[in-house]
């Protein structure tokens, strides 16, 4: 009975602090930047995460008509891709020496894009301010 009243009372303490901590938590930093990191496409990224970096884009010929676009953002806000959430297949938090998450690297999927030049135009809206925050590639897709 003993061991038993000393789990109920640790069990009561703790809860009680969970609204106290999270209240300290302060709000999410608003978001400051967004950028295209790079590219990938399906047997690139499956064979280890690998993916070019966006300074390659004009000389990669993209050898699949679906392709991969990691994205890079700090602060807090909502990736889009014309108009709508897109199909993120990847996605690693960013976090700071406190180990709070200050942003993402997020890596999304387009599919059944026609061959030649493909213009890509991500952008993330703030959750906290920041606004909205555009980037571009254009990319050669020769399936």
């Amino acid at each position: 009975m003993k061991k038993t009243s000393k789990i109920l009372f640790m069990v009561i303490l703790m809860l009680s602090l969970i609204p106290a901590l999270a209240a300290n938590a302060g709000p999410a930093p608003p978001l400051s930047s967004f950028q295209i990191v790079g590219f990938s496409w399906p047997a690139l990224w499956n064979n280890g995460l690998q993916y070019y970096d966006k300074s390659y884009a004009s000389q990669v010929k993209v050898p699949s008509n679906t392709v991969y676009i990691v994205t890079k953002t700090v602060g807090y806000g909502n990736l889009y891709y014309n108009g709508t959430s897109p199909n993120v297949v990847h996605r690693q938090n960013i976090v700071n020496a406190n180990r709070e998450v200050t942003g993402w690297y997020e890596v999304f999927s387009v599919s059944n894009l026609s061959r030649g030049f493909n213009y890509f135009n991500p952008y993330t809206i703030g959750v906290n301010g920041g606004g909205i925050i555009h980037d571009s590639i254009n990319l050669d897709i020769q399936p």
